[in-house]
């Protein structure tokens, strides 16, 4: 089966799922998910971010290629059908992983809400784009 994946889509829905974690991560969510990490906000000074944001760039660049290739898949041409795709992509392989943590490592449930929050806004912000018929 010949997969026609839109790179130039991929790479709009990272850069998207990246601005959306930011503004997730700093306006919207990151004082009360730094408190939650019990994070020092000093941290997030220096060189050290930039070398962990360029890692999450190409993460959430690998999440939007395989994305790509289950919207094809699936033929999720549609936004209805991108975002269900979306949500059931995010139910059984982000919802439940990320919940792992909060019943084996003691982390706070609102940590993982914001976590979990993040990556269904992210995955369904990501299916619009890569099901545009560009």
């Amino acid at each position: 089966m010949d997969i026609a994946v839109n790179y130039g889509a991929v790479l709009g829905a990272t850069v998207v799922s990246f601005i959306i974690g930011w503004l997730w991560y700093g306006p919207l969510f990151g004082k009360k998910w730094m408190v939650l990490r019990k994070m020092d906000p000093a941290a997030m000074t220096g060189e050290m971010p930039y070398k962990l944001m360029a890692g999450e760039f190409v993460l959430t660049l690998v999440t939007a290629y395989v994305l790509a290739h289950f919207t094809v898949l699936f033929g999720a041409t549609t936004a209805p059908e991108a975002l269900e795709l979306a949500f059931w992509v995010w139910l059984g392989f982000y919802a439940t992983t990320l919940a792992g943590p909060v019943l084996w490592e003691n982390v706070p449930y609102e940590l993982y809400l914001i976590n979990a929050g993040r990556w269904l806004v992210s995955l369904l912000a990501m299916a619009l784009i890569l099901s545009w018929p560009w």
